[in-house]
């Protein structure tokens, strides 16, 4: 709804306001005029005096002139007053109207700069929004090109030694599995983050024992980190809340961090996955970390740790398999059962802590 219009008060209109022509026109032309009128009258009524008092003597004649002057007087002075009030009102309703149209000239500009502004302000974010997705684009690109590059030039590779080298089939078959795993461990991951941004991935929540799952979860791969010298160990926090959730995207969750932990821990380390209670902001959190003694990361790519694409020095020097998409995964997952992740990473080595909403469970 557009304000209303203040009426300007123009009877308390400052005169001043006045232009300097402006008040003489207002006083000076209405003299004149007067002036003429009693040029005329007087002429008139001495013309009319000597026809109708002939024999006037000049004392009577004086008053008789006086008291017309008067009365012609008053009357003149009357419609010059009344006249000059007139110009005066019209000269105020001109200034007012003009100061109208001034005061909404000026709250049209700054609505216009305001519109500029914020407008402009759209611009640039969506320009440098632009910008980014053209860096992870090209990151993306970048990354897949160098993951799905490696087992492409094997495959061609042991493909072409097959019928050279014949008595080694079993070795070349077996390399050329490894490397077709790898590439559908990765065309996988792109297809699930894929899927789940466009909401394709429905959650299943039901009431699961977190320490069940992770203890679970951690016996299935004492194996594999006795194979890669590691040590893994799980330290369960007893009288643990149960949480809604779906258990398929918990596991994924744990095997990302689980994965992660395996390929950056240096010979030796250990590994614990550690379940707890935790009470913020009034509410119950039911909480599993995973850390990794045997490795840190800078904190200046703590921040960057969760977005799409994100490789570390660490993963870069390395070699090892990724293009940057499991953290991200486990951050999306995290925040559709709306809890959170993060990272931590100090002498002790890096953590990663995963916080789910304990008091869903009682739901």
């Amino acid at each position: 709804m557009p304000e209303d219009r203040q009426q300007p008060d123009i009877e308390h209109t400052d005169q001043n306001q006045l232009s300097p022509e402006t008040k003489n026109s207002t006083l000076i032309i209405p003299l004149i005029l007067t002036a003429l009128a009693m040029v005329c009258m007087m002429t008139i009524y001495e013309a009319f005096k000597q026809l109708i008092f002939p024999q006037i003597t000049i004392w009577e004649s004086h008053f008789v002139t006086i008291v017309f002057s008067s009365t012609i007087s008053t009357i003149a002075a009357y419609f010059v007053l009344r006249n000059r009030q007139k110009l005066l009102r019209q000269a105020l309703e001109e200034i007012a109207e003009r100061k109208r149209m001034e005061e909404a000239l000026r709250l049209s500009e700054e609505s216009l700069e305001r519109r500029v502004a914020e407008r402009t302000a759209e611009l640039e974010a969506a320009h440098k929004k632009v910008l980014e997705f053209d860096h992870l684009k090209d990151r993306f690109a970048a990354n897949v090109s160098h993951e799905m590059g490696t087992p492409i030039t094997n495959l061609k590779l042991y493909c072409h030694m097959l019928p050279l080298r014949p008595e080694k089939q079993d070795v070349y078959l077996a390399a050329l599995k490894r490397e077709i795993t790898r590439l559908e461990r990765i065309v996988a991951d792109l297809l699930y983050l894929s899927r789940l941004d466009r909401d394709q991935i429905p959650l299943t929540l039901e009431t699961v024992d977190l320490n069940t799952l992770v203890e679970t979860f951690v016996a299935d791969h004492m194996q594999l980190a006795e194979q890669k010298a590691l040590k893994l160990a799980f330290d369960r926090q007893p009288q643990m809340s149960n949480v809604q959730a779906d258990p398929i995207s918990l596991e994924r969750i744990l095997g990302i961090l689980l994965t992660n932990a395996f390929n950056y821990g240096v010979t030796g380390s250990l590994i614990k996955v550690a379940t707890h209670m935790f009470q913020s902001d009034g509410k119950q959190w039911a909480v599993f970390s995973v850390s990794n003694t045997g490795s840190t990361i800078a904190l200046d790519e703590l921040q960057h740790l969760f977005k799409r694409f994100f490789r570390g020095k660490a993963a870069l020097y390395s070699g090892k398999p990724g293009i940057g998409l499991g953290l991200a995964t486990a951050k999306e997952l995290t925040e559709r059962h709306q809890g959170h992740i993060e990272a931590t990473s100090g002498e002790s080595g890096v953590t990663f802590t995963v916080w789910l909403p304990a008091e869903a469970a009682n739901a």
